[in-house]
């Protein structure tokens, strides 16, 4: 039997169909609408994805919110749980909507395995997603960064505060179970989005009790954060700091990152921030990259609401991958500072 063109180009249409008919019916769905929010179901915990307006920047972003397991079991709805403010919310939970690299902070996976060995308490986590590679200086800087290319000369992350603080944890708190007040809440970032949450902590005393920055930008505007330092009267109660020996690949500038970290450290010690309160981590080798940022993560003491302590002051502690070394606490030794920034390591 000889076939047309028509009848060939008609089969291979029904065809194309009921192939990509079976390819929808068999693939599981990966994000479905619940009380306005997306839901994906592909991680360790539930990730609530919400679009949010800001008036503060005029924008849009998304806010990502992971649950903690069991979280909409009938049995734990009179729950409330503590909550941890991270910045770069794309960068936290899929490494495919990291920004940077192909990398995440598996925040979730190390969130819900410390959860499931009694090392923290249940909690929320919220990642707030940047507004974009162009505009993410420019919310997270309160001070210029002399070394930005293209350079950016007036910055207003001075409002950041105001946005997180007056738009974003309302939200949270009228949609979530949230314990309120700062024993129960917690904020952090890395690089620029440790820069914003440092600023934060300091602009709005009080609200928050808990601090976790990696790899902060310390340097920018000629160190004017380190000098904000000495005016702040109410520290939160716990504060992690990490950073890597190889942060810009520059030796030079390696050594002033170290330096600058624990200058910050120095100054929260004599602010009475010590002890188990105070949890400061050199990683020799670890780099300016998320993969280093969730390495750190799973060693993370203070900010997480730890039930049982572990890695205290002064020991040392390795990685899951056995190769990292994490110096703890090291504000005794001395850093050789230089001239050198972290300019393009935003």
């Amino acid at each position: 039997m000889i076939l047309t063109t028509y009848k060939l180009r008609y089969i291979t249409i029904y065809y194309s169909l009921c192939t990509a008919a079976l390819t929808l019916y068999l693939t599981p769905p990966v994000a479905s609408y619940s009380a306005g929010a997306r839901v994906n179901y592909s991680l360790s915990a539930q990730l609530r994805l919400h679009e949010f307006r800001s008036d503060v920047f005029a924008n849009t972003r998304t806010v990502r919110v992971l649950l903690p397991p069991g979280y909409e079991d009938p049995r734990h709805a009179a729950q409330r749980y503590a909550v941890l403010y991270l910045n770069d919310g794309q960068n936290l939970f899929d490494a495919s909507t990291s920004m940077f690299n192909p990398v995440e902070w598996q925040v979730d996976e190390t969130v819900s395995r410390l959860a499931a060995s009694n090392r923290i308490a249940p909690l929320i986590v919220v990642g707030i997603d940047n507004a974009g590679k162009r505009e993410r200086p420019a919310e997270y800087l309160p001070y210029s960064d002399e070394y930005l290319r293209p350079a950016m000369s007036s910055p207003y992350g001075r409002k950041y505060p105001d946005f997180l603080v007056d738009e974003v944890m309302p939200f949270i708190n009228r949609t979530y179970r949230t314990r309120t007040g700062p024993e129960s809440t917690g904020v952090g970032g890395a690089s620029y989005g440790a820069v914003a949450a440092l600023y934060t902590v300091m602009r709005r005393p009080g609200v928050f009790g808990r601090l976790l920055l990696e790899s902060p930008s310390l340097y920018i505007s000629s160190e004017q954060l380190l000098k904000d330092c000495d005016g702040v009267r109410q520290w939160p109660r716990r504060v992690y700091v990490g950073i890597g020996t190889r942060e810009t690949g520059d030796e030079a500038g390696d050594r002033e990152a170290v330096s600058l970290v624990r200058r910050f450290g120095e100054k929260l010690a004599k602010a009475g921030i010590r002890g188990k309160r105070l949890q400061v981590v050199v990683e020799e080798g670890g780099m300016h990259l998320e993969s280093a940022w969730a390495r750190r993560l799973h060693g993370i003491r203070v900010p997480l609401r730890s039930v049982t302590s572990h890695t205290e002051g002064g020991r040392t502690n390795r990685s899951t991958g056995g190769t990292a070394v994490f110096q703890v606490d090291p504000l005794r030794t001395a850093v050789p500072r230089s001239t050198r920034s972290l300019a393009g390591k935003p």
